[in-house]
């Protein structure tokens, strides 16, 4: 075999690899939740470590876990202390325990305010 028909065999063994449906086992993001899937939601009392980024840093953490499906903030955009959040999780795939354990590692200061 000459070289340039070796690397496209590599490239298609690379390329079939890359698309099996192990690498797809999670969604993508913002894809819409399967109809009839449950959600549950707990509001939080936080206070967040002080940055200038502080809530935009809190849901991108959140959100790496898929099964955070939305995080609703109270009106005080800005303010890293005395805030309230609303997560809604899919509790199928993740239980409260562990969505508040996920939050804790974000905060400074944690208190759960309601469920749902």
């Amino acid at each position: 075999m000459h070289l340039s028909q070796w690397m496209f065999v590599a490239s298609l063994t690379l390329s079939l690899g890359c698309g099996s449906g192990a690498m797809r086992a999670t969604p993508p993001p913002d894809t819409p939740l399967p109809p009839g899937e449950p959600t549950a939601a707990v509001t939080l009392a936080v206070d967040l470590p002080r940055a200038q980024d502080c809530e935009e840093a809190f849901d991108l953490s959140m959100y790496e876990n898929r099964a955070v499906h939305l995080i609703e903030w109270d009106s005080n955009r800005g303010r890293c202390e005395a805030r309230q959040v609303r997560v809604v999780y899919l509790p199928q795939r993740i239980s409260k325990d562990n969505v508040l354990a996920e939050a804790r590692k974000r905060t400074v200061k944690l208190a759960v305010t309601a469920e749902r």
